[in-house]
């Protein structure tokens, strides 16, 4: 999906593919998959998979041992859950440190945003990061700066009343630097533990009543538990003219391994709870860090809010934005603080539009896309 790095010495074009990567496909779910899993799911429809033809075992010997191993590294340390990151060592030995381009990229990005009036709100991310123990500020020069790899980063900034995090800073880690691998080359990306999307969307039509949440912030819930993991994470910035390093304590949006261990995660907190209706949700139901539940009775579905948001919260996890088309569960959510508020009639869902109040779904169609420039594979979509 995106071009390839080839030369540090050819800094210029690196520097605009970092800032503005060029995607080669309309991006419909972008409200709740990343570019790469767009590319990944559009993969998918071409498997043998999708014509009934499956593989005995969804997970290679290797790939248990990888899987087996990251299991082991859970740890649960003051209410949250802290992992060990899954790696090809071989490979992550020759990822390059990244500082030249990234000390670049920073530039760019300052200057960007400050032409576009977004760079006090850029900066306050970062501010509130640190204050919220997501980053930590470590100096330019240690002792363990051989094993840094500084990932530049970019600003994604969204308009959509919808969106809760208005702007947020998204690391390149599929950033090749000559022959080398990139970061997300060398870790493990997991096995796809994601939910069915279609199967989910038939699920939420099936009841009288719709609960829709999301996690917080899911990715930056979860802690890196060693300083080797972190050092892999680091990014620059300035404060008042002072070029600062900051090192994430936490999985990041852009890193290849992060939406598996997110549901690896979760799948993992459900087994400590009764196998009951709510935990069947909790595992089947969750798409990326979207929560879809469903009931029949205003009764059943305040239950089902109240034990899976004290659930969700016991990992770390705060589930945000709550919606339904049952009235009393809209107006408990109001009362609690949790309910979705962003002024607009309807909630995304799964890259459709729902109207709670009328308890309809609909299609969006983008009638200023030009299908002529859409890719062969892309068209088959449309």
């Amino acid at each position: 999906m995106y071009q390839t790095v080839n030369q540090l010495n050819e800094r210029h074009s690196c520097i605009n593919f970092v800032l503005d990567p060029q995607i080669c496909h309309p991006d419909p779910l972008s409200s709740i998959l990343d570019d790469r899993s767009v590319e990944g799911h559009i993969e998918k429809l071409f498997d043998l998979e999708t014509i009934g033809i499956k593989e005995d075992d969804p997970a290679s010997n290797s790939d248990q041992i990888q899987i087996e191993e990251f299991s082991n590294s859970i740890e649960k340390v003051d209410g949250q859950y802290q992992v060990s990151l899954p790696w090809d060592k071989d490979k992550l030995a020759l990822v390059n440190d990244g500082f030249a381009v990234s000390r670049a990229v920073v530039e760019r990005v300052i200057k960007n945003l400050d032409s576009k009036g977004k760079l006090a709100d850029y900066h306050d991310v970062f501010q509130q990061q640190l204050r919220d123990g997501i980053i930590e500020e470590i100096p330019l020069h240690s002792s363990d700066e051989s094993e840094r790899v500084y990932i530049p980063h970019r600003a994604v900034i969204r308009e959509d009343p919808n969106v809760t995090t208005k702007i947020r800073p998204v690391l390149n880690c599929s950033l090749k630097v000559g022959k080398n691998p990139s970061l997300n080359e060398a870790a493990f990306p997991g096995v796809d533990l994601m939910n069915d999307l279609l199967g989910i969307l038939i699920k939420v039509r099936c009841d009288n009543y719709l609960v829709m949440s999301d996690v917080k912030k899911a990715f930056l819930q979860i802690k890196l538990a060693s300083v080797k993991d972190r050092n892999k994470f680091c990014i620059l910035w300035k404060v008042d003219g002072r070029l600062v390093v900051y090192r994430y304590k936490t999985i990041v949006f852009g890193f290849v391994s992060s939406p598996f261990i997110l549901n690896y995660l979760v799948k993992h907190h459900v087994k400590n709870y009764p196998q009951d209706l709510c935990s069947q949700f909790l595992s089947e139901t969750i798409y990326v860090d979207n929560l879809f539940m469903t009931g029949n009775s205003p009764e059943q579905v305040l239950i089902l809010y109240k034990q899976a948001y004290e659930r969700m919260l016991e990992a770390g996890f705060d589930l945000g934005s709550w919606s339904s088309n049952c009235e009393e569960l809209v107006l408990q959510c109001q009362r609690d603080g949790r309910a979705a508020d962003h002024g607009t009639s309807h909630e995304k869902l799964l890259g459709y539009h729902y109207l709670p109040r009328k308890d309809k779904l609909t299609v969006v169609v983008d009638h200023n896309l030009n299908p002529l420039c859409c890719l062969p594979k892309v068209k088959l979509l449309l």
